[in-house]
């Protein structure tokens, strides 16, 4: 008895020991379900990576934008007659011209240089006040045109508000009068440090070639106003009317281009080739 019970409990011994050497042998092997016996498809095997170079790839890539605050700038237009302008500088004044033209704002295209940082205003079509000369119908000969009468009807018409009397019955009297007895007023406008009489171009005189509207310097005018209230301006500097140019003819102008003195089938002439 004591023989087979020493065997039993040997034998108990053992197979604690192979347990134990199982468990172990699990254990490192790092997986407790690993599996004993049928198809094995997966591998506890830990490579090395291998670290790949990209010379043709560029890296360094982001999105990004690109708006109106990238580009901040300051210009300025100005309103005459109902238009709406650019004034931008005459670089190739011919003789006639002043130191400035116009460009409308529905014609115009802005040109924003970042590297240069600089904005330039461009359009197909240009507007310099041109001297304005009329011809004599009986001799034929050209002359500066130094008058001009507001037109009385239409838009911008002016006329002066007069002051009058009835006294068609008074015997005698006096009639003092000042300036409010002959009301009036003109819109001016100051372009390039001077400032500007703007009166409309008559009806008649209307044309696709040019703005409707006549430039006289203030400081060179005299004003005339007659009893029905007629508004005449006059200078003997003479006056502008902004004449259209177009941008390749004025492109090609070279630094001393003469002018030329072509008649109009209004009765005008400007001091440059439309």
């Amino acid at each position: 008895m004591q023989i087979k019970t020493k065997l039993t409990k040997a034998k108990d011994f053992v197979k604690k020991s192979v347990l134990y050497v199982a468990l172990a042998s699990t254990l490192i092997t790092g997986s407790a379900c690993a599996p004993t016996r049928g198809l094995i498809t997966e591998s506890n095997f830990k490579r090395e990576p291998t670290y790949l170079n990209s010379p043709d790839n560029i890296k360094g890539n982001e999105p990004r934008r690109i708006t109106q605050k990238d580009t901040p700038y300051n210009l300025e237009r100005v309103v005459i007659n109902g238009h709406d302008l650019y004034v931008e500088k005459n670089h190739k004044k011919q003789e006639g011209e002043t130191d400035f033209y116009f460009i409308r704002f529905q014609d115009h295209v802005k040109e924003l240089d970042a590297n240069w940082k600089r904005i330039d205003t461009t359009a197909e079509t240009l507007y310099i006040p041109t001297k304005v000369y009329i011809t004599d119908k009986v001799t034929n000969t050209v002359s500066l045109a130094k008058k001009i009468t507001y037109t009385t009807e239409g838009q911008f018409a002016k006329r002066a508000e007069i002051t009058k009397y009835n006294v068609e019955n008074i015997e005698t009297g006096i009639i003092k009068e000042t300036q409010e007895d002959t009301r009036h007023k003109e819109g001016t406008q100051k372009i390039a440090g001077y400032e500007w009489h703007v009166p409309r171009v008559e009806k008649d005189k209307m044309s696709e070639k040019a703005l409707p509207f006549y430039m006289m310097e203030v400081r060179d005018s005299k004003k005339y106003i007659n009893a029905n209230g007629e508004i005449s301006l006059s200078s003997d500097f003479g006056f502008y009317r902004p004449v259209a140019v177009t941008r390749t003819s004025y492109d090609a102008r070279g630094p001393s281009s003469p002018p030329s003195l072509l008649p109009s089938k209004t009765g005008e002439t400007s001091s440059i080739s439309p």
